[in-house]
């Protein structure tokens, strides 16, 4: 269950929310990855996953510019993650936020 801090939007308005994305260049639609990004969590496993999601709906223009974005640790600190991506051939498709303040992750 989501946790009771999160609700549609945030609770901020449309304006609210459509600031937050433009100040991230979020103008797309994105799968989204918040938490830490340690071995245990297998982050290269969702890279690998969102690649063959990815494919899957490339014929469908509502998702053919669809991306992940994983909001967590510092992703220098995880080489292995960085390596799945450019395996997958998905860099074009997901972007690595770090860490965002809990006002925004409501928005998002």
């Amino acid at each position: 269950a989501p946790d009771p801090r999160f609700a549609a939007n945030g609770g901020k308005s449309g304006a609210e929310s459509l600031r937050t994305l433009e100040r991230y260049g979020i103008n797309y639609p994105f799968l989204l990855y918040v938490g830490n990004i340690r071995p245990q969590k297998n982050i290269p496993r969702l890279v690998e996953a969102f690649a063959v999601l990815r494919g899957d709906l490339d014929s469908h223009p509502a998702y053919k510019d669809l991306r992940l974005i994983i909001i967590g640790d510092e992703i220098s600190r995880y080489p292995q993650v960085r390596r799945a991506v450019i395996q997958t051939r998905v860099e074009q498709s997901v972007r690595f936020l770090g860490f965002v303040p809990l006002d925004t992750l409501r928005v998002l």
